[in-house]
């Protein structure tokens, strides 16, 4: 399991060169590296991240039913809302995303996924018949954890969602807006 301290810096990276890959089209394949070899040690199902994050969450706009990671049927204010928003994010992140991606025609997406995910679930069953409480810690806690801490600060984004005005990028999310601090001591 990563230092604590590295999952936050990880998982900015991973958002950032999510949204803009480093590597143009001639190295393309480069840009998968964090996602299929790096994710995993942090909990994270390779090929997941960018189809969920930058392919349906942004572009879903955390409207429900659409987009899997939606606060909006959620109770937000309370740990029973949480903890059942961050219940459906497992049970639907292995089916539902593959699902997302055939059924809005990015097919190569959708097979690379299915291939991702495939060959995670047999590496962990494979791992855990090798050493079991190594695999335990390392892989299946790890997703868990990561699981948990992504959902939390989605869950915390998207908490004052205002309903009426859910498809508005000021509606739909708790936004700072040329947020300026003027006490630096203040600063966490």
């Amino acid at each position: 399991l990563p230092p604590v301290s590295l999952y936050q810096r990880y998982i900015l990276t991973l958002h950032v060169t999510s949204h803009g890959r480093i590597f143009s089209k001639k190295f393309a394949l480069l840009n998968t590296f964090n996602e299929v070899f790096l994710n995993p040690h942090f909990g994270i199902p390779p090929g997941s991240y960018h189809l969920h994050h930058v392919v349906m969450h942004h572009r879903e706009n955390n409207v429900f039913p659409r987009d899997m990671s939606s606060t909006m049927p959620y109770q937000r204010d309370t740990l029973k809302g949480l903890l059942s928003y961050c219940v459906r994010y497992w049970t639907h992140q292995c089916l539902y995303l593959g699902y997302y991606a055939f059924k809005t025609g990015r097919t190569g997406l959708g097979m690379y996924y299915t291939a991702c995910m495939s060959t995670f679930v047999l590496g962990i069953a494979f791992l855990y018949t090798v050493n079991p409480v190594g695999t335990l810690w390392m892989m299946i806690f790890s997703s868990g954890f990561t699981g948990l801490l992504l959902m939390q600060g989605n869950f915390a984004q998207h908490m004052f969602i205002d309903p009426k005005r859910r498809f508005s990028n000021y509606g739909l999310a708790f936004n700072y807006i040329n947020h300026e601090c003027k006490d630096r001591k203040s600063v966490v």
